[in-house]
């Protein structure tokens, strides 16, 4: 038996973050066309940019990261998200609506490892995800 394991990561300025985060369900099909296989794939960017064009990107982020007394406070930004939830080192601490698309959380104990993880969801639904080592 053999298992083959690829992950791929974001470059420009979010160098090095997994794509994997948030994943994605598709919605739409796509069958590969003479084109796609004669232009590398010239009929699927066409479809898939004539589905994105209108839609309304949602993203997540922490801006500030701050140890305080044990306590890690953090500040998380986000877009087109109404809620948020805040996970450090994989455990659930927080899950906090936003004003004007920022939230401030405090995370009661300071974790070891520190890696935070913000899922952004928009009427209920999940819409953004990301993890982010802090310093």
């Amino acid at each position: 038996m053999r298992v083959s394991i690829r992950r791929t990561l974001r470059v420009g300025a979010l160098s090095g973050t997994p794509v994997e985060d948030l994943g994605v369900v598709p919605d739409e099909l796509h069958r590969m066309t003479r084109r796609d296989l004669l232009e590398d794939n010239a009929g699927l960017f066409d479809r898939a940019g004539l589905l994105l064009k209108d839609r309304e990107p949602h993203t997540v982020s922490v801006t500030d990261a701050v140890s305080v007394n044990g306590s890690l406070k953090l500040k998380v930004k986000a877009a087109n998200v109404d809620r948020v939830d805040v996970y450090v080192d994989q455990r659930p601490y927080a899950s906090t609506d936003l004003t004007d698309g920022q939230a401030a959380v405090t995370v009661p104990v300071a974790a070891a490892d520190r890696a935070a993880r913000i899922d952004g969801f928009e009427a209920g639904r999940l819409v953004a995800g990301k993890t982010e080592q802090l310093p």
